[in-house]
């Protein structure tokens, strides 16, 4: 058993995919972002922390130097300044992604403990579980392949330039040394500057692997959640008499309700985490293709250019579409939990149909104006007081992002139909 001074776990395949990832994540550069100390020697980690300190600061320096890069270097070919265009926004947005998620670290733990062990321990689907975490690991190493090909080729093509053209290998367009400097100390300089790149994109890849993950892994709930709902049925098949069926019944669709509350307030963690990053992307797409399009149009078009900029182009847009991909899975499996509900086998009640109906009705309201309307980039969740039915309660969820009257009309709405018949 994991245990720290405030989580304790019994470890799953969820757990164990986590811990591992964030390891991973504190080598590229970030927290730690598991809810236990990483198993990493100490002294390790204690260097290791100085070391990811002294990089982070020089690679804010970098940043800074290709900004100020705008006002120092002139005279430049238009493929160069094309590429101090590029890299100059695009890295100033991204700079911001690791900031943001570590600014949010202890929000982060707490959500991967609530999802990869509290929602776990009423049920959880292994092939659903295991399905989570193959797709977790195909976004994250695909976006890793891309970032690595994109870098590779860059620093190819200023490699063939230089050697072809006789220009100095130049790949970042930095406030320091100028573009025409020739000498060995501003070679070593773009050198070092091109190494720089390599461990700030660490950072990025990092940050990906981590909310793409987190977003896959809400999904997989949601799915989980459906599945949950759909199992009910199986209750009335069991050898108990129709009253035994039903109280069972009732009891585990009121647990599922609470399941459901839970995960969509996770959901609210994951739109918070990641919500600034949502925007930066979107950004950083617009700025990146429009930029690479034209110098597209400019360039003498040799193969290490184009396939340069097909690269960089190909992991912007896989980079946008991971995160609308699985936004959009998100919000299809948020949707199915409404169906599920219905398919849970309340036709089978007999004797506590009202109470068994009140809690239907209400949860379908609730998981279609939630679920499934609003998607995962649309809507928050908050609890407030719960709802009270055949002597048990669950959380009622109020509509945070939509106006007063709509919110007030549903909550009157829900506690009308929870109390007529009580």
């Amino acid at each position: 058993m994991g245990i720290t001074s405030k989580y304790k776990y019994k470890p799953n395949r969820s757990t164990e995919y986590f811990s591992k990832l964030a390891k991973l994540v504190y080598l590229a550069g970030l927290p730690n972002f598991w809810i236990e100390e990483l198993d990493l020697n100490r002294s390790f980690r204690k260097f290791y922390d100085y070391f990811v300190i002294l990089v982070n600061s020089s690679i804010y320096i970098l940043v800074f130097l290709e900004l100020a890069a705008f006002f120092t270097q002139h005279n430049l070919t238009a493929k160069q300044n094309s590429d101090r265009l590029v890299f100059g926004l695009s890295q100033s947005i991204m700079v911001t992604y690791r900031l943001f998620v570590s600014f949010r670290c202890n929000k982060v733990k707490a959500l991967l403990f609530k999802m990869t062990v509290e929602l776990k321990t009423v049920y959880n689907n292994k092939a659903i579980e295991q399905y989570m975490i193959k797709k977790s690991k195909f976004y994250s190493i695909s976006f890793l392949c891309f970032c690595n090909v994109s870098l590779t080729f860059y620093g190819i093509d200023a490699l063939m330039r230089s050697r072809k053209t006789g220009v100095v290998f130049s790949t970042l367009i930095t406030a320091w040394p100028d573009i025409h400097d020739e000498s060995a100390t501003a070679s070593a300089a773009r050198v070092v500057c091109y190494l720089g790149w390599w461990l700030f994109m660490t950072r990025i890849y990092g940050t990906f692997a981590l909310v793409l993950s987190l977003m896959v892994c809400l999904e997989h709930h949601y799915k989980n959640l459906a599945k949950y709902f759909q199992d009910l049925a199986h209750i009335f098949r069991k050898d108990m008499n129709q009253l035994q069926k039903e109280k069972t019944y009732e009891k585990e669709l009121i647990e599922g309700i609470k399941l459901h509350s839970e995960t969509m307030w996770c959901k609210k963690q994951v739109q918070d985490i990641c919500s600034m990053l949502f925007v930066g992307q979107i950004l950083l797409n617009i700025c990146v293709l429009v930029i690479l399009m034209s110098e597209m149009l400019k360039s003498d078009r040799s193969v290490e250019t184009v396939f340069a900029a097909i690269t960089t182009c190909t992991a912007t847009l896989v980079s946008t579409a991971s995160f609308m991909w699985t936004a959009g899975d998100v919000t299809v499996q948020a949707s199915h939990v409404h169906t599920a509900l219905y398919s849970s086998g309340w036709e089978n009640c007999e004797l506590l149909t009202v109470s068994v109906g009140k809690l239907i009705v209400t949860a379908m309201i609730q998981a279609q104006l939630i679920g499934g309307d609003c998607g995962f980039l649309g809507t928050g969740v908050s609890q407030v007081g719960g709802i009270t039915c055949g002597g048990q309660q669950y959380p009622r969820v109020l509509l945070t992002s939509t106006s007063d009257s709509s919110s007030s009309s549903f909550n009157k709405g829900a506690t009308s139909i929870m109390s007529t018949g009580n």
